[in-house]
């Protein structure tokens, strides 16, 4: 804690003055009695809180156990089924997307993705799939036991609306041409872009993974509707008001801000 100069107290108290002014049913500084070691408290008003300054005798803080002992490490040798486990994981994947949900008023939704490569050209690909429904998976594992690390950023454009707004300004809303995909398992057409062997196989293993899933990303995707639309209801709702500011110091003694001042260099008296 830096010592309380008078240049420091002037400070503050400018600073304080702007912010707000002390009610003025109550003096700016009185003891309180409600706890000893308060010695004065002062109030100042803010637009919507108290804000509360006191000056407190020294605390005396309670001495903390000492840690403990670190645990030895446990010198068992792995089992064969760990052993066996270990064998069976395949190395992760993690793959990096970007994705924008195209809503018709008549018809499924379509999704254009970009697959970003670091240090590479991205790859971007027409899904037949909701990709709202995968934007709150994070992490999924195949059947064969490679691990998926996602990290999506996922946009909706309602072409309806989109081109109503359009219209509004006198504009026309070109949307992009969507192919069309037929009926059942999902799939994706690529639109640019060299995708490898294995981005290939990752961009398979996530129309797997909607297809086997869909039921749960289905009431997943639901709920973060449902508590989207509630936290939306409940901000419109009256507010309680904000707690109030307690801020307390103590100043320095005289011990403290002459053990914490830089000893000075001694000085030679000039030679006559």
């Amino acid at each position: 804690m830096h010592p309380t100069s008078p240049r420091l107290s002037l400070k503050i108290g400018l600073a304080l003055c702007v912010l707000a002014t002390p009610i003025p049913h109550l003096p700016a500084a009185v003891p309180d009695p409600a706890s000893p070691d308060v010695q004065e408290t002062t109030v100042y008003q803010l637009p919507d809180r108290l804000l509360k300054v006191q000056r407190v005798t020294e605390q005396t803080l309670p001495i903390l156990p000492p840690p403990p002992a670190p645990v030895a490490a446990l010198a068992h040798p792995p089992t064969p089924e760990w052993l066996a486990r270990r064998a069976a994981r395949q190395a992760s994947r993690w793959l990096s997307l970007g994705g924008t949900v195209y809503l018709a008023a008549t018809g499924p939704a379509r999704s254009r993705v970009t697959y970003h490569v670091s240090g590479g050209t991205p790859v971007v690909f027409w899904s037949s799939i909701d990709w709202n429904l995968l934007a709150g998976s994070s992490r999924f594992v195949t059947p064969e036991g490679t691990t998926y690390h996602l990290l999506q950023m996922v946009s909706s454009v309602d072409l309806a609306k989109t081109s109503a707004r359009y219209a509004k300004r006198g504009l026309t809303y070109t949307p992009p041409v969507i192919p069309a995909f037929a009926t059942g398992a999902a799939t994706y057409q690529i639109v640019s872009g060299a995708p490898s062997p294995a981005m290939l196989a990752d961009l398979d293993a996530l129309h797997a993974y909607h297809d086997r899933e869909h039921a749960a990303l289905l009431a997943a995707a639901q709920q973060r509707i449902a508590a989207r639309l509630a936290a939306a209801a409940a901000a419109k709702l009256p507010q309680p008001p904000p707690p109030d500011i307690l801020i307390q110091h103590r100043p320095m003694t005289r011990e403290e801000l002459q053990s914490r001042r830089p000893a000075s260099a001694p000085t030679s008296s000039p030679q006559s």
